[in-house]
């Protein structure tokens, strides 16, 4: 069973690639061009009236499957950073190109601000959580025992170092963009109006989707309850109106 695994998610990955047209066309049919509003990359729950995309289905580094003008909202969140910066270029310009003037596009990844300023040195009981469920449990367990082994505490030696690597290098991350660059950047391309925000924060409170839980979570732990007070140490939001 294990030799034909692979085989199974080329398989699957091909048909999603080849059904994504007809998935397209049957959603831009039956829904009101205004109301039009997609997510690219995935996500971790369903959203009424919203199209879901993940990469199988439209690969962000390539012309995007739609109509020039044809949808209202675009989503992404934790998918900007695992492509290199040209490629992320290219999405933007495709993004705009899809848009309806007036369209929103909504863009949520790890930002040079927020990690450069994280000091998980400081107790509490959040960064306690995160220093045990993603830095060493998730990214370095064999280090940690690794420098325990020698004498030390293991990654809580330094974890402000183990961070910064668990960003920049794990996780398949290709390019950390600031907000600060990524707002110049859409307007160079032509979008009329940009802001940053914090996670849960935007021009439209609607269309901020993104989970409130990312870096404490054990795998169900944002989805018991999806109204916990926001703790994300790493991202920030930015919003382009075309």
């Amino acid at each position: 069973m294990t030799v034909f695994r692979p085989i199974k998610i080329y398989a699957n990955t091909f048909f999603e690639s080849l059904s994504s047209p007809f998935i397209i066309k049957k959603y831009l049919n039956n829904t009101p061009k205004k109301v039009r509003k997609l997510i690219l990359g995935g996500h971790w729950t369903k959203n009424e009236g919203w199209l879901i995309l993940d990469q199988s289905h439209q690969d962000i580094t390539k012309k995007l499957k739609f109509p020039s003008t044809s949808i209202n909202v675009i989503f992404l969140e934790h998918v900007f950073e695992h492509i290199d910066l040209d490629k992320a270029i290219f999405f933007l310009k495709e993004a705009k190109r899809i848009l309806q003037k007036g369209g929103h596009l909504r863009i949520i990844s790890p930002s040079i601000e927020r990690i450069t300023s994280v000091d998980l040195n400081k107790f509490s009981r959040n960064n306690k959580t995160y220093i045990n469920n993603i830095l060493i449990n998730l990214h370095f367990k064999k280090t940690d025992d690794l420098l325990k082994s020698i004498g030390l505490k293991g990654v809580e030696e330094d974890v402000n170092t183990f961070f910064l690597n668990s960003i920049f290098r794990e996780n398949e991350h290709r390019f950390i963009c600031s907000a600060r660059l990524l707002k110049k950047i859409l307007l160079a391309l032509g979008f009329t109006k940009v802001g940053i925000f914090p996670v849960g924060q935007g021009f439209v409170k609607d269309h901020c989707l993104e989970r409130n839980q990312r870096g404490i979570y054990l795998g169900s732990d944002f989805k018991k309850d999806r109204k916990k007070n926001i703790f994300d140490i790493e991202s920030l939001a930015v919003d382009a109106l075309k």
